[in-house]
């Protein structure tokens, strides 16, 4: 079984090969993901969320990316090797999660 910090942490060189490599996968009103292939095999996918401060205050931004981490750890959205990066808007706090859970399981399925 896969540790749940394994899932969202990152070291630069990762962060800047993701970046380079990425493709547009989906977007709705507030969030936009990519997708990258990463450069060696690994078992399991990962996760990475950018929340600027533009898209909310402290609590809210901190609400979103435990919602988020919390639907792609429960729904195994991790299987599938692949970098995922979750960009953040403004208007992502106003989403229900409900819609984030079908945003996410939709687009990383």
């Amino acid at each position: 079984m896969v540790k749940f910090r394994q899932l969202f942490s990152f070291q630069q060189k990762e962060i800047d090969a993701a970046f380079k490599n990425s493709k547009p996968k989906g977007s709705i009103a507030g969030l936009k993901l990519l997708i990258s292939q990463p450069s060696s095999k690994p078992q399991h996918g990962k996760l990475l969320i950018i929340t600027p401060k533009a898209s909310g205050k402290a609590n809210q931004r901190n609400l979103l990316r435990r919602r988020i981490k919390s639907i792609y750890y429960e729904e195994k959205l991790y299987t599938k090797p692949i970098i995922a990066i979750l960009l953040v808007y403004k208007e992502a706090p106003k989403l229900s999660f409900e819609e984030l859970k079908n945003f996410l399981s939709k687009n990383l399925k």
